[in-house]
């Protein structure tokens, strides 16, 4: 009967599901609370949008934003990222200065590879 009103349609509607409940902002502050508390989350932009998404709070707005860097928070961020690499040759060319000659022998000895 509508086979005239729909025959140029190619794209068709796609249903998605959300969430079956909402998670229990109470424990999910309680949680990162904690984390934060401790240092093992540290807050960031990540973690204030979902955040933001399971408290069904507004997202952030970037036009206008005042906000200034906190820079404990920019602290706490790059404390978390691994330290620049070095040179393991220089750092065994130092370790073996700071031993001296007779202490490396005996070492060796006791290893049994002398």
């Amino acid at each position: 009967m509508n086979k005239q009103h729909f025959s140029g349609i190619t794209a068709y509607p796609k249903m998605t599901h959300g969430d079956i409940e909402d998670a229990d902002i109470t424990k999910v502050s309680a949680f990162i609370k904690d984390m934060t508390g401790i240092g093992v989350l540290v807050p960031d932009d990540g973690l204030e949008d979902y955040i933001r998404q399971v408290g069904h709070l507004p997202e952030r707005t970037f036009h206008g934003d005042t906000r200034t860097i906190d820079q404990k928070r920019s602290d706490l961020q790059m404390q978390n990222q691994p330290p620049e690499s070095q040179n393991t040759n220089e750092i065994n060319i130092k370790e073996e200065e700071d031993i001296s000659q007779d202490m490396q022998e005996a070492a060796k000895r006791r290893l049994g590879r002398v």
